[in-house]
């Protein structure tokens, strides 16, 4: 029977999880992808269908949201974990892989509960699973990859001894061919920060710094997630602060598709999360 892999990813938005598969898929050849056969499972942001190349398939999933009511949340979780098992079965899936909490939590149920029989892959690389769900996704999926020395500690305090042979490690994920050159940093003028609006990746702190230099020029690189309000008050928030202040030495960019080119014309990168955060792209 030919493979057909399912990537589960809601897709909402070009987040570290898309681009992790948007660069994933761009990387490999032909024959590696026909042998993969991908569908991805959600992709419902239409920035993040258009960076896939065509050869890979997409289809529409309802992901439901983790938050609000939580019996509501749990009923929706469970069908979404049904139609899951059976779009597997439709699409005769020999393997299934999360790297997402939400697609992790389903396809998880779809297991456990509703007897999918489809192997499980999950990748792990931050530290927002609750604790006891993550022990469970762990101790349920056929692999564990993760993608740092960091995660595999963090997986391996969250499985059991017995569970540790399934898990796999990718510790050169960077393709370094693709950064360019820097020239020597001769003084900082040019500082910035990139990635996601969002109370967890700190841009206040950078507006702030700001106030108190001057002399120096900042720019804060990307773009808050329509679907979750909370980065849209944080965007809001930071620019009022830009306003009230008078500061006229911070610029506000959409986000972009290259984001090395964004770091080269910048004398210091700044990374300020708020939260644990073991391999943000930023960093790397």
């Amino acid at each position: 029977m030919k493979r057909r892999t399912l990537f589960l990813d809601q897709g909402e938005m070009l987040g570290g999880a898309e681009w992790f598969t948007v660069d994933f898929f761009n990387a490999i050849g032909v024959a590696d992808l026909r042998r993969i056969n991908p569908l991805i499972v959600g992709a419902g942001s239409h920035d993040y269908r258009e960076k896939l190349p065509e050869s890979v398939a997409t289809c529409e999933f309802d992901w439901p949201s983790v938050r609000g009511n939580k019996i509501s949340s749990t009923a929706k979780l469970l069908g979404a974990a049904r139609r899951l098992k059976r779009l597997a079965r439709d699409e005769m899936a020999t393997q299934v892989f999360a790297n997402t909490p939400r697609t992790m939590f389903v396809a998880f149920l779809a297991k456990k509960f509703f007897g999918m029989k489809t192997k499980m892959i999950v990748m792990l690389h931050d530290f927002t699973v609750p604790e006891r769900l993550l022990k469970s996704i762990l101790n349920t999926a056929d692999v564990v990859v993760v993608n740092s020395i960091p995660t595999r500690r963090y997986a391996c305090a969250h499985m059991k001894k017995s569970q540790e042979w399934k898990l796999r490690i990718a510790e050169n994920g960077v393709n370094l061919k693709k950064v360019p050159e820097f020239e020597k940093v001769k003084g900082i003028k040019k500082v910035l920060i990139i990635g996601r609006i969002d109370p967890r990746k700190g841009q206040k702190f950078a507006v702030e710094a700001a106030a108190q230099l001057p002399e120096m020029k900042f720019r804060v690189v990307g773009s808050p997630f329509e679907g979750d309000s909370r980065t849209i008050d944080y965007d809001c928030e930071i620019r009022e602060f830009v306003r009230t202040q008078g500061l006229d030495n911070v610029d506000f960019i959409p986000e972009v598709d290259n984001a090395f080119m964004e770091m080269v014309s910048a004398d210091l990168v700044l990374a300020l999360p708020t939260e644990p955060e073991t391999f943000g792209r930023v960093a790397v």
